[in-house]
């Protein structure tokens, strides 16, 4: 419902936190180092990774989380259609273990690829009305 992510983001966070405790950086050369090995093992499982099976990208504990606030009947509307229809053409086009944050990545995407809809559904919420270029 949302929170599809919270029980891995826990155990993600559980891991890194043992794994801070036991490594300490006692110069910036090693952090370098440690950040270009960790960029370069996510690059060899991302291209090990089957695109079918698993999400498009890694949950990143801090990285990702924000606030997003919308009315109720708008985050229904979501939940429904990303249950019967957003899900049901995933799964016809054999893709699995869709993430809940990779929902909110295509939405956000979505939202940034067409402003001027993006624009028109603030206007229609407020009531006001809407100029004939953002009807299209």
């Amino acid at each position: 419902m949302g929170f599809e992510d919270l029980d891995e983001a826990a155990g993600e966070q559980s891991k890194d936190k043992d794994e801070d405790s036991t490594s300490e950086t006692t110069t910036s050369e090693t952090a370098t180092e440690t950040d270009s090995e960790t960029t370069s093992e996510r690059e060899q499982e991302s291209e090990q990774t089957d695109p079918y099976e698993e999400p498009a990208f890694p949950f990143v504990q801090g990285d990702m989380q924000t606030n997003v606030y919308a009315r109720k009947e708008t985050r229904e509307a979501r939940e429904e259609t990303q249950k019967f229809e957003v899900d049901r053409i995933l799964h016809e086009h054999g893709v699995k273990n869709v993430a809940g944050r990779e929902h909110h990545d295509a939405i956000f995407r979505m939202a940034a690829d067409h402003p001027e809809l993006w624009a028109r559904y603030i206007m229609e919420a407020r009531g006001l009305d809407i100029p004939d270029d953002l009807c299209e």
